[in-house]
């Protein structure tokens, strides 16, 4: 906690990873499934996506995603996994 939300959205196991640094990289990618993610009257991604990938020893353990150009829309549930899973 509060933390374990994230890794629950990815589909993966943090109890592995507890008591590790996790490093989090952040990126703006295009070409992801929701790039023309659409919801509740009118919010829409502007064609691109947020990607959070959860590194530990160098090594990819998992990630979320979120289309960019909503986040200050108050949505409430939060994350994607990384590819774009709900």
């Amino acid at each position: 906690m509060p933390y374990s939300f994230y890794w629950k959205v990815s589909g993966d196991d943090h109890h592995p990873y507890i008591g590790k640094t996790v490093d989090v990289e952040k990126f703006i990618v295009k070409n992801h499934p929701l790039d023309k993610w659409e919801c509740c009257g009118g919010l829409k991604s502007k064609g691109k996506v947020y990607a959070y990938v959860y590194v530990v020893d160098n090594k990819v353990v998992g990630g979320t995603s979120f289309p960019y150009g909503v986040e200050d829309a108050g949505l409430v549930g939060g994350y994607w996994s990384l590819d774009g899973r709900e």
